[in-house]
């Protein structure tokens, strides 16, 4: 018999770890996979021998370190390969070790001592997993690595639906991919560049579910390089008199401190950001492109869903799919959303405005458009045109010079211009096209300061779309679960993103809502389908984790829909226009 030792590693000091690691590689240790490279070993397990010996099917006996950073010998080119945190499952936190204070221990010796009940217990306190930062995640640095050689495994007959080929529907794909969770994106449209996917985000709190996603949001590697940090916020009124200013150039940053702040927020255009989640999933084929869902239908081994095909020559045709469990990713009229809820029980909501966005190259004759850091925003009491950076120079993705047939290299900028107008009335300027929204633009703004007329002016017709504004009331935790008719709580069904929780666009929450909902959302599905031998509890049910996703999701969103519902208001009266070195909406709050 071959002699085998086994490390257990309980909790070292730096030093203690340092000679683990160089005791591993005196012998013929054989960490996992990829812990070579980084010189970091998240789970030692060692059989001293001279053949080669196969990583343990359970969990990993102890955790050392793990630094979820690229190494020298990852290339920026390719996708870096992430898979769930084996320490934490993906949940990027684990139970605290801390124990009682020493006041709860002088309350329960108190209650015993005089026959008194117990106090409660403390509440569960979570610390955030050493093991991945935090992020659920950590790096394999090998594309060949196969995640069951890593990971708890997932239950064979596991198959997540997600409807919707946009941000949390790639999102939810991507999550699933670190966690081992058969899946397939159901997209209605027949590739990838069919429809244009909106246009500029601003990534709020957003960010903590990409670094979720494994893409760094701070530093020059920010969202693949695509990233605009803004440094300066400014508000005029329309002769250029400027009312407001704030932000890292006005407050200034010491020079000690990195040029990134951690909290600060960062830009980029709604495909880009598609486009750079899309790269990192692998299985491409995963994603069935020209999938419209017609209905689905639910049984006790899952989702029944019905799709209408559309392939590439035009022709259609009626499929069907099954699935686990279906997510719902596609949008303010989401198709899952009106037969799990139905329209009537929950109406769109008219705000009363409408939006008209553009793309225009970004205009040197100003300061506020030229160094592609700024965003401003200039109003009258009543219209409102608000900009801010697209694209950097010499990565302008929209091609907006392209289409005015002039030399690129300046960025490119955003701008949205919103105004209130009867909901018929939008409706009908919508509808007439990009020709009549920007006649309306002009007509509005263009004898505005510099450089809104030439930014106005040099937008293509191509690049300028318009809509009404409409959001819906959010939903209370029993109808969301049980649907319309109120007679499923154990429904396999769930939303997420605008189908979940649609709002105005006036306080950017959107995609970063979206993105938080499916990191949540593939977390809770993975504590159902986990199928780990080491485990002695079983597994909660998919009605249970549904059930908590839910409630959480609405929760936190709901805010973030009155907030945007508000904002659609208030930007456009004169407490847009109170001067103050202050954000518009903490200049309304303090105007009430």
């Amino acid at each position: 018999m071959r002699p085998r030792c086994l490390l257990f590693v309980p909790r070292f000091h730096s030093l203690a770890i340092a000679q683990v690691l160089d005791i591993a590689s005196a012998f013929s240790f054989s960490p996992n996979p990829f812990a070579a490279q980084t010189r970091s070993v998240p789970y030692i397990y060692s059989i001293m021998n001279t053949g080669q010996s196969q990583p343990p099917t359970k969990r990993f006996c102890a955790s050392i370190s793990h630094s979820i950073s690229n190494s020298a010998s990852e290339s920026s080119s390719s996708p870096i390969s992430r898979i769930c945190c084996p320490k934490c499952h993906g949940e990027g936190q684990i139970r605290s070790r801390r124990r009682r204070t020493k006041k709860q221990k002088r309350a329960n010796q108190h209650a015993k001592d005089n026959g008194l009940p117990l106090p409660p217990p403390p509440p569960l306190i979570m610390d955030p997993c050493q093991n991945c930062g935090g992020t659920g995640i950590v790096s394999s640095l090998h594309e060949s690595v196969n995640n069951d050689s890593c990971l708890p495994r997932v239950k064979t007959d596991t198959h997540v639906g997600i409807v919707g080929g946009g941000i949390g529907g790639l999102a939810l794909a991507l999550a699933c991919q670190h966690r081992n969770i058969p899946y397939t994106v159901y997209e209605r449209d027949l590739h990838f560049d069919e429809r244009s996917q909106g246009y500029g985000l601003t990534m709020q709190q957003g960010g903590k579910a990409l670094q979720a996603l494994g893409l760094e949001t701070t530093g020059s590697d920010r969202l693949m390089g695509k990233g605009i940090h803004s440094k300066r916020h400014r508000v005029h009124l329309p002769d250029g008199t400027q009312i407001g200013e704030w932000g890292m150039k006005v407050w200034g940053r010491p020079d000690t401190k990195k040029e990134d702040a951690k909290r600060q927020n960062a830009h980029i255009a709604r495909q880009e950001l598609r486009r750079v989640i899309y790269d990192q999933i692998r299985e491409k084929e995963r994603i069935s492109w020209g999938h419209k869902l017609l209905s689905y239908k639910e049984g006790e081994d899952g989702v029944i869903m019905t799709f209408a095909k559309k392939n590439a020559s035009g022709t259609k045709e009626e499929v069907v799919h099954n699935a686990s469990c279906l997510a719902g990713a596609d949008g303010i009229r989401s198709a899952v959303r009106r037969q799990k809820i139905g329209d009537e029980v929950s109406p769109m909501r008219y705000l009363g405005c409408i939006v008209i966005l553009g793309i225009a190259p970004s205009p040197q004759s100003s300061d506020l458009t030229s160094d592609n850091e700024s965003v401003f925003q200039t109003a009258d009491g009543t219209t409102r045109l608000y900009a801010m950076p697209f694209s950097k120079k010499g990565q302008e993705t929209a091609n907006a010079s392209t289409y005015l047939k002039q030399e690129s290299g300046n960025g490119e900028t955003m701008w949205q211009l919103s105004f209130p107008m009867k909901e018929s009335e939008a409706i009908i300027l919508s509808e007439k096209g990009p020709g009549a929204l920007k006649s309306e633009a002009l007509k509005r703004c263009g004898e505005w300061h510099c450089p809104i007329p030439e930014l106005l002016r040099d937008s293509p017709i191509e690049l300028i779309s318009g809509y009404p504004v409409y959001d819906k009331d959010i939903l209370d935790d029993i109808l969301f679960r049980m649907g319309s008719e109120g007679d499923n709580p154990s429904s396999k069904v769930t939303l997420l993103g605008d189908s979940g929780h649609p709002m105005s666009p006036f306080k950017g929450q959107g995609a970063n809502q979206a993105l938080l909902d499916a990191v949540l959302l593939a977390r809770a599905i993975y504590k159902v389908f986990r199928d780990e031998v080491s485990d002695h509890a079983s597994p909660p049910s998919l009605e249970e984790v549904l059930t908590e996703y839910e409630s959480s999701m609405l929760k936190r969103s709901a805010g973030k829909v009155k907030a945007s519902a508000e904002a659609a208001i208030f930007l456009h009266t004169e407490a847009a226009i109170s001067e103050g070195n202050i954000t518009r909406g903490a200049a309304a709050a303090a105007n009430k």
